[in-house]
């Protein structure tokens, strides 16, 4: 039997050790498809040590032919080091500091709706006002639901969230602002503070509001949430875990004692018609001109919901030269317009700065009412 050439085994050696250092390689770019910290540095180790492989049995052998082989092995080697470096240095990559999520806490298995606010269908002009209506609609997995409780001891009452669990609970977070009754003459009833926020600004070129062009903004306050027409839900997953609950995604006001509850079922929207009281915003001296009319539905963001950056719609409007009002086009408000506060509510700033001072002019009105 002829032996093998010694030249030929260490050819052969210098390939399988090659070998090994590329298959390294791919088993890194492998593991490294979704880049997650931990994975990045061990492939990285891995292609480092077949890199490390390749040019160790090079010099071992000490032959010019293994030249490519052992820049290759050494090349290796340092790609593996790098990948091994970025991925343990990960955690140092400047990245905005993450706010708390008001989500934390709620356990596994927790149902959230997602309040969806409806640019508006029906605008038009009724003498120095512009009029419309007002949609928002529950795409998420559990209906967007509230409860009042009364202490009658106490003479005060408290406003929930209803968060609804896979398994058929319930559980119950307090909120800041609430159901709350408005004595004043002609509103006998329960609003729900802040439930929508209406804005109108000049429009820039491109069609948003111009920073510090408020014309006007109002405060709508819900007469009675409730079911009106049906909203589509787009996500697939939020209709089987709805459709799995006891009412099948409707508001269930049985699931906790409450005195009241009010809200929207999974597939529904709360409808305010243009012709309302409160649907409307001052033109005052608006030349003729395009306009951003705005609408925020929980412009605090006082409930929890699956998605904050779909609350809030932009309509673009003109007004011509003979007064007319048209609707231009609609659309969400950019993601980008939204801040993080530090205790996790998701906000547009210039929303809630003009929110602000249209509360403090509310507060003044029901104070000085007759």
């Amino acid at each position: 039997m002829n032996s093998i050439p010694p030249n030929i085994l260490k050819i052969g050696g210098g390939v399988l050790a090659a070998g090994a250092g590329i298959g390294a390689v791919a088993l890194s770019t492998k593991l490294t498809a979704d880049k997650p910290e931990g994975r990045q540095l061990v492939s990285g180790l891995l292609a480092g040590a077949g890199g490390l492989a390749v040019a160790g049995a090079v010099l071992a052998r000490n032959t010019s032919a293994f030249g490519p082989l052992l820049g290759a092995g050494l090349g290796l080697a340092g790609a593996g080091i790098v990948d091994a470096v970025r991925g343990g240095g990960t955690k140092a990559a400047p990245t905005a500091p993450a706010a708390p999520s008001r989500i934390d806490g709620l356990g596994e298995g927790t149902l959230l709706p997602d309040g969806i606010q409806a640019a508006p269908t029906d605008v038009y002009r009724q003498g120095n006002e512009v009029r419309f209506d007002s949609v928002v609609g529950n795409g998420g997995a559990a209906p967007l639901q509230l409860a009042l409780h009364f202490d009658d001891k106490a003479g005060s009452s408290r406003t929930t969230q209803v968060l609804f669990n896979e398994d058929g609970t319930a559980k119950e977070r307090d909120l800041q602002g609430g159901l709350r009754l408005d004595e004043r003459r002609d509103h006998s009833h329960l609003h729900f503070d802040d439930f929508v926020y209406f804005q109108m600004y000049k429009a820039d070129d491109h069609g948003r509001p111009v920073p510090g062009s408020e014309i006007d903004g109002g405060v709508k306050q819900s007469f009675y949430i409730t079911d009106i027409q049906q909203f589509e839900v787009e996500d697939r997953k939020n209709r089987e875990a709805a459709a799995k609950l006891a009412e099948k995604g409707k508001v269930d006001r049985n699931i906790v004692d409450a005195d009241v509850a009010q809200g929207i079922s999974v597939g529904m929207a709360d409808v305010y018609g243009a012709g309302l009281e409160g649907q409307n915003l001052s033109l005052g001296d608006a030349k003729p001109g395009r306009y951003v009319l705005r609408q925020a539905f929980d412009p605090s963001d006082e409930v929890l919901e699956q998605d904050e950056r779909n609350n809030v719609a932009d309509t673009l409007i003109e007004v011509g030269a003979d007064g007319k009002v048209t609707t231009i086009s609609s659309a969400f408000a950019p993601a980008e317009d939204y801040v993080t506060l530090p205790d996790g509510r998701v906000v547009i700033p210039s929303v809630t700065e003009s929110l602000d001072k249209a509360r403090s002019a509310h507060a003044e009105g029901a104070d000085h009412e007759d």
